[in-house]
């Protein structure tokens, strides 16, 4: 378990097996599969290497496997990461955090707000049928201060509206490792997050000793069915979608010191639905037409006309 931690690498192994064991002594530099070779040292596991992700020791009496199940002695080693535990007990107030696995992406959370509803006290707020932006314990989005590695994300929000909120549908939910939302105050945190501090750590190209690629496609079959009866207009049925991502990594160097990582992210899905809404802002007019400045009724020669300023859709 200590090599585990040490090296990021996933190791399943049979529990009962490795209570009887002595691990051996590591000296110098080597890489991870010949140093968990002299680890073990004993002959009673067998290394299987072939996920690159998970290394599973199998012992060698692994033939006997129907008489193990027959007699009902099967042994289950479930492992976890305690990364999350570490960073909730460190912290002074209130976070939660979740991670993301290529193999194990919770729900199929496509965008870093989906992965985000999934925690407690969270709430997205939907653009059509995808969360775009997320509220923590009711409070505005605007609130929130957005951060990666712990440098505040700028924001231009809903088409420059001049709101604080970041747009955290753009955001693939693959690109990031770990990301937390620290949900009360300590006085290392800048004062503006007022609702919550969104912070995500992005994953790196040393997570994995080499080239890594993983290539997922799916379907997506949207349930809303829209407007039935505006304007005499049926209601439009449901449909289905498409989608494709792309995680890619590399490292290289005479040392593999240097990496990178990058991600592509393809979907294609039908909104049944379209609402227009005018903005609380007004344009004020003379007898000329002509936009008075400054632009309130208070100004003199104002004719009573006003006009939207922004119109959005």
């Amino acid at each position: 378990m200590a090599f585990s931690r040490q090296t990021g690498l996933h190791i399943a192994f049979d529990g009962k097996v490795a209570d009887n064991l002595r691990s051996v002594s590591l000296y110098g530099k080597m890489d991870n599969l010949k140093a968990l070779h002299k680890l073990i040292g004993n002959p009673a596991f067998k290394i299987d290497a072939s996920n690159p992700g998970v290394i599973t020791l199998r012992t060698k009496t692994s033939k006997q496997k129907h008489s193990l199940e027959t007699s009902g002695e099967d042994n289950l080693t479930v492992q976890g990461h305690r990364r999350e535990l570490r960073t909730k007990r460190n912290f002074a107030g209130v976070v939660d955090t979740v991670t993301y696995n290529d193999l194990s992406n919770l729900g199929g959370a496509t965008s870093l707000a989906q992965l985000l509803t999934q925690l407690p006290g969270v709430t997205g707020i939907r653009n059509g049928d995808e969360p775009r932006y997320i509220s923590v314990r009711g409070v505005s989005s605007d609130l929130n201060q957005t951060t990666l590695d712990g440098i505040t994300l700028a924001s231009i929000s809903d088409g420059g509206s001049i709101r604080r909120r970041v747009n955290l549908q753009n955001i693939p939910a693959e690109m990031t490792g770990e990301d937390s939302i620290y949900k009360t105050f300590t006085a290392e945190q800048d004062g503006g997050a007022i609702g919550a501090v969104i912070d995500m750590n992005p994953r790196s190209a040393f997570d994995h000793k080499g080239l890594y690629k993983y290539i997922d496609i799916y379907g997506i079959y949207g349930t809303e069915k829209g407007s039935a009866g505006a304007n005499r207009i049926p209601g439009m049925s449901p449909h289905l979608g498409r989608g494709a991502k792309v995680v890619l990594s590399d490292r290289f160097g005479k040392d593999k010191e240097f990496g990178f990582m990058t991600s592509f992210r393809y979907q294609m899905r039908t909104r049944n639905t379209s609402k227009t809404w005018q903005e609380d802002s007004y344009n004020f007019y003379n007898t000329s037409r002509k936009i008075l400045k400054p632009n309130a009724s208070s100004t003199p020669g104002w004719n009573g006309m006003t006009a939207p300023r922004y119109v959005d859709s």
